[in-house]
């Protein structure tokens, strides 16, 4: 398999996962009192917007050349790290 073709595999499973995360937490904050409801549905905001970034740069390294593959993986790793982050401080915040 090539290196691409693993990347785009582990991002795609990852991205998986997230999602299925995030409606998890949605689904809790959905059942959350009306002053923490607030603060959860900003929190599955971030992540959405977050998830959405993961999504089109996933998108990108599917369709980049070889030229510019390396420099999409940079940017794909970013975007997954700032969702890893994400998704880290918003599990916080929901279980306080």
């Amino acid at each position: 398999m090539e290196k691409r073709d693993v990347y785009v595999e582990r991002f795609s499973k990852q991205l998986k996962d997230w999602n299925l995360k995030i409606d998890r937490l949605a689904a809790g904050a959905d059942k959350a009192a009306n002053g923490a409801m607030t603060e959860f549905s900003k929190q599955i905001e971030i992540l959405k917007q977050k998830r959405e970034d993961a999504a089109k740069k996933l998108r990108h390294l599917k369709d980049a050349d070889a030229d510019a593959w390396e420099s999409v993986v940079e940017g794909t790793q970013k975007a997954w790290d700032d969702l890893k982050q994400a998704m880290h401080n918003a599990s916080n915040k929901i279980k306080q």
